[in-house]
C-alpha cells in the first residue's frame, strides 16, 4: 500500500471501537490491492516516483509498460480508499445508530473485484471523490450501489459529470423512510418539466438542453422517455398519515432539502390521475448515484418549481435540510 497505512491500521480499530460496524477495513483495504513487482507491493519507504524508476531500469520495455501501468492504477486505489476511510470516520462522527444487522454482512466479492477495476481507470479528482462515496457507501450498507453504476461512473467523461450534477440539482425525488430497516426507498427521482416539454429545450438556460439531457440518456443516468410521469400524491401533507402509521414517513426532497405539499383550500386531488409530475426520471443508476453527488444551488429553479405547484394550488413548506 502506501504511507497511509498506519493510519489506515488505527482508524479501523477506531471505527470497530467506536461504532457496530462489522465490515472490517483493513480486510477492505488489502482485498482492493493486487500484488505488485513479481508478487510484492509497493514498498512504504519507497517513493511511488522511486519504485516506477526502478522498475523502468530493471524490466525489459514491455514489462516495465505493463508494470508501471498497473502501479498507477494501483496508486488511485489507494487514494479512493483512503479517500472513502475518511468519509466513514465523518459519517461515524454524526451517526451512532447504525444496525448490527446491516453491518454484519460483507461486500461481495465480485462487487470488490469490478470495483479495483474500474476505480483504478480515472485519475480525474472528481471521479476518484465519486467512487470513494460509493466504497464507503458500500461499506455501510453492502448491496447499496450496483455494479452497473460502478461502470457508469468509470465511463463518464467530464461534461456528462457536470450534465448530471445540474440535473441532480434541479431534480425531484420521493422515498419512504423505513427506520425499522435503516434504510429508505426512492420511490421516484425525475427532473421536472413544469409545463414544458424537456424536448424542445425548456430546460437549456438552466445547463439542461436536449442536448445535454440526451448525454444523460446515453450514459443510462436518466430514462429516454422524456415526458413521462411519476405519483406524488405521497407528498400531500394530508397523505402521509398512513405512511406515518406504518412506522416510517415519506420525503419530498429537493436540493438537498426535505419538503411538504400543503393543499390550499381550493386544492382538489384528482382520485383517479392522482398528483402526476412529469419530465426526465433517473435510471436507477441515476438514482444511486443522487446520493453521492454535490448539490448547486439553482434557486432560480426551484422558485419556479414552487410556483409551478402553486398553480396546482399546492404550497411548498421546507421541513429543513436533510439530516
Amino acid at each position: 500500500m502506501n504511507d497511509n497505512r498506519n493510519s489506515d491500521d488505527s482508524t479501523s480499530r477506531f471505527l470497530e471501537k467506536k461504532t457496530t460496524y462489522k465490515f472490517n477495513l483493513k480486510k477492505a483495504i488489502d482485498e482492493l490491492a493486487s500484488p505488485l513487482l513479481g508478487g510484492t507491493k509497493i514498498l512504504i519507504e519507497e517513493s511511488f516516483e522511486n519504485a516506477i524508476a526502478k522498475v523502468r531500469a530493471e524490466r525489459p520495455a514491455i514489462e516495465a509498460k505493463a508494470l508501471t501501468k498497473q502501479m498507477h492504477h494501483q496508486k488511485v486505489i489507494d487514494e479512493v480508499v483512503t479517500r472513502a476511510i475518511k468519509t466513514l470516520q465523518n459519517l461515524q462522527t454524526n451517526d451512532d445508530t447504525e444496525s448490527d444487522e446491516i453491518k454484519s454482512q460483507a461486500i461481495d466479492d465480485d462487487w470488490l473485484n469490478i470495483f479495483y477495476a474500474e476505480a483504478g481507470l480515472r485519475n480525474a479528482d472528481e471521479i476518484k471523490e465519486t467512487f470513494a462515496r460509493i466504497l464507503a457507501g458500500e461499506i455501510r450498507q453492502p448491496g447499496k450501489f450496483s455494479i452497473g453504476t460502478l461502470r457508469t461512473v468509470s465511463a463518464l467523461d467530464e461534461e456528462s459529470a457536470n450534465v448530471f450534477v445540474r440535473a441532480a440539482s434541479a431534480c425531484i425525488q420521493i422515498y419512504v423512510s423505513i427506520p425499522i430497516q435503516d434504510n429508505f426507498r426512492i420511490n421516484d427521482a425525475r427532473i421536472p418539466a413544469l409545463d414544458g416539454q424537456l424536448g424542445d429545450n425548456f430546460l437549456q438556460n438552466y445547463g439542461l438542453s436536449y442536448t445535454e439531457l440526451i448525454k444523460l440518456i446515453e450514459h443510462g443516468l436518466i430514462v429516454s422517455d422524456l415526458g413521462s410521469w411519476g405519483e406524488y400524491r405521497l407528498a400531500l401533507n394530508d397523505a402521509r398519515v398512513a405512511i406515518y402509521s406504518a412506522g416510517g414517513f415519506v420525503r419530498l426532497v429537493h436540493q438537498n432539502q426535505l419538503w411538504s405539499l400543503m393543499p390550499q383550500p381550493e386544492f382538489r386531488l384528482d382520485e383517479e390521475n392522482g398528483l402526476r409530475l412529469y419530465g426526465a426520471k433517473f435510471s436507477s443508476v441515476g438514482r444511486e448515484l443522487l446520493e453521492v453527488v454535490d448539490i448547486i444551488p439553482m434557486q432560480e429553479f426551484s422558485e419556479k418549481i414552487a410556483r409551478y405547484f402553486n398553480t396546482l394550488k399546492l404550497d411548498m413548506k421546507s421541513l429543513g435540510n436533510i439530516a
